[in-house]
């Protein structure tokens, strides 16, 4: 598998040690695990690739790298979510924020970003689910961070509805994701969900890329244009949509999250604008 130049996202991998798992692989490993009862991610990846980043959070559920050889230029990164949804909010912001850091240090690079995202983005990602306000807030969040760091749904840019990863007697939802950047969905050649992988009661997630024998570049540096806000109507007009996104929170949520989803609204409105 490692041979055919494929990326493998694992998450809530409860793996300390990856001395035995290095040694099967043959490959390049890359864990962030800090405790053999909770969380965990992994990214695997061929060794013609060097490593020339890495960031790894200290709860064992964020990794971000970048990898690269003479012809491709990846930035990959790896999410476990909290299941609770405020504090998924948090922790979005927190790994968007690096994703975009990294993309702005290294232009040139296609980014992936997959995992267990613990929530369902639209009403055809699920059946049965009971949703909760919180639910859709991080939803939001999650979209309007994708458009800035122009990243999109590779399994939803193939199909328009099924492709759950999670059940439960009659519930059915879609938790766990792969976004791509934007200049590389013409490259898709199929997505596929596979429950017998392994023995989870979450499926895998397959996205085959077809890459002609050309280097890959991403899409350069995004600069937000500041003098948008020489037009006192736009100025207006972001105001007002801010304080919209913001309306969406309620007394529940601490000081914090709200300053969090302060940021995912500014980054979104001024996107949307430019």
């Amino acid at each position: 598998m490692g041979d055919r130049g494929c990326i493998v996202f694992l998450q809530e991998t409860h793996i300390v040690n990856t001395k035995y798992l290095e040694m099967i692989w043959k490959h390049n490993v890359l864990s962030n695990c800090v405790r053999t009862n909770s969380a965990g991610v992994i990214i695997l990846y061929n060794k013609q690739f060097d490593l020339v980043y890495k960031y790894a959070d200290g709860e064992g559920r964020q990794l971000v790298a970048v990898i690269q050889n003479d012809e491709t230029k990846f930035i990959i990164a790896n999410a476990y979510f909290p299941n609770d949804h405020k504090q998924g909010i948090v922790f979005a912001e927190q790994i968007y924020t690096k994703i975009l850091e990294v993309q702005t240090e290294y232009p040139e690079h296609v980014t992936f970003f997959a995992g267990d995202m613990n929530v369902c983005l639209s009403s055809t990602d699920s059946i049965n689910r009971g949703g909760s306000q919180s639910e859709v807030l991080l939803s939001d969040v999650i979209r309007n961070n994708n458009k800035v760091a122009e990243l999109s749904d590779s399994y939803r840019s193939v199909h328009a509805d099924n492709g759950f990863t999670w059940k439960r007697g009659t519930i059915y939802s879609r938790l766990d994701y792969i976004f791509v950047s934007n200049a590389i969905l013409s490259k898709i050649s199929g997505a596929t969900t596979d429950w017998a992988f392994e023995s989870s009661d979450h499926a895998s997630v397959k996205i085959d890329f077809a890459f002609e024998e050309e280097p890959m570049r991403g899409p350069g540096i995004v600069k937000v244009n500041t003098k948008i806000l020489d037009d006192p109507a736009v100025v207006l007009q972001i105001g007002r949509e801010i304080e919209e996104m913001m309306n969406q929170t309620d007394d529940s949520w601490n000081p914090h999250a709200r300053l969090e989803f302060l940021k995912v609204a500014i980054r979104s409105v001024f996107s949307s604008k430019v």
